[in-house]
């Protein structure tokens, strides 16, 4: 599996803000300079998080980014497909040789690896991340 630039920022920003989850919200600047993730496309990002209702935001100078569900209701599906639209993994179609997937030796295989992928990441939410050991600034 491989992310887009977007959807490894996303999951890192959504991770980011995650972490302080209920001590304030997170301003852009600070999860730019915390995530080291380029400040204009951030924006962008977090823009598409807001508008699938991920993320909440306030402007002003007590404004920023917070999450507007709880951890264990937001999954990394969730965010990946928030930004990019519907996941596809790589094993998903042939495009090389424009083969689509029912029609290549190796569906079945390629397929049930998807559907488990997909599975996974439904799964994996916010709220399973040990967030003490990578940020311990928030207690």
């Amino acid at each position: 599996m491989m992310l887009s630039t977007s959807e490894d920022i996303a999951l890192k920003a959504m991770i980011y803000i995650s972490a302080a989850a209920g001590q304030s919200r997170c301003s852009i600047n600070e999860i730019t300079q915390n995530e080291l993730v380029p400040r204009v496309y951030l924006a962008k990002i977090l823009k598409r998080l807001v508008q699938a209702g991920l993320l909440t935001s306030k402007r002003g100078v007590h404004g920023g980014y917070r999450l507007a569900k709880k951890r264990n209701e937001i999954s990394f599906l969730s965010i990946i497909e928030a930004v990019d639209g519907p996941f596809r993994s790589m094993v998903e179609h042939d495009d090389i040789h424009d083969i689509p997937q029912n029609n290549h030796p190796a569906s079945k295989v390629l397929g049930d690896m998807h559907k488990r992928l997909t599975d996974k990441m439904s799964k994996m939410t916010l709220n399973k991340i040990n967030y003490k050991r990578f940020y311990p600034e928030f207690k």
